[in-house]
């Protein structure tokens, strides 16, 4: 059966979304790090692949940043309802995936270090590699809460920019511009992989969330 060119039957391509957010919704996000507890950044323990062993020695710094994680509550319930509709509705749209429910808000951080190369988080996906969790990662996003012009660096790279840097740079730099607007959210599958390069000056703040749903089958 032929299928007509223009037909798209599905499609694992990010989304990007300007202008999501409002600057003073940005501000708020950015205050809610600020005031809350902070952590370093680190991987869940069974992005290891290693069950039972969360202290296992990784071969690498996979990331350097630092994140802060926000419980839904009566004063956080916003973003939670304006994620969750977006995410299901482009679900509904796009992916067609089986997901059931946001996972808690993760609030980032990187930052220069000695107007050197900063923080970072290497090249790594969202869902577990092993089958032994009830729930996966599904769907990801991640939110633009710094201007693009108070920072260096800090570029989120999705699964094909690496080819698209030599086979098609004016779409890879259209790609990234985008992506950086202030307030912008970018969705993708969480088994797309990505990265976000050191930042090199300034401070950028993002909020990261994940839908999640039965383990894939």
């Amino acid at each position: 059966m032929m299928v007509p060119e223009e037909h798209e039957l599905f499609s694992i391509n990010p989304v990007v979304v300007v202008q999501f957010l409002t600057p003073q919704e940005c501000e708020r996000l950015v205050a809610y790090f600020q005031f809350g507890e902070k952590e370093s950044g680190k991987l869940r323990d069974n992005a290891r692949g290693i069950k039972g062993q969360p202290d296992a020695p990784l071969p690498e710094v996979i990331r350097n940043n630092t994140v802060c994680w926000l419980d839904q509550s009566e004063d956080s319930s916003w973003i939670y309802d304006k994620i969750s509709n977006l995410i299901t509705e482009l679900n509904e749209q796009k992916y067609h995936f089986d997901i059931d429910s946001l996972q808690k808000i993760q609030l980032t951080e990187y930052t220069a270090v000695n107007h050197e190369a900063g923080q970072f988080y290497k090249s790594h996906i969202d869902s577990c590699i092993a089958g032994w969790v009830d729930s996966q990662r599904k769907l990801s996003m991640t939110i633009q809460l710094t201007p693009s012009d108070k920072y260096e660096g800090g570029d989120l790279l999705l699964f094909g920019d690496k080819n698209d840097m030599v086979l098609d740079r004016p779409n890879f730099l259209k790609n990234i511009q985008q992506r950086r607007e202030f307030g912008a959210a970018i969705i993708f599958p969480s088994f797309l992989e990505h990265e976000v390069t050191p930042v090199t000056k300034g401070t950028r703040h993002s909020l990261v969330a994940w839908m999640q749903g039965p383990n894939w089958r």
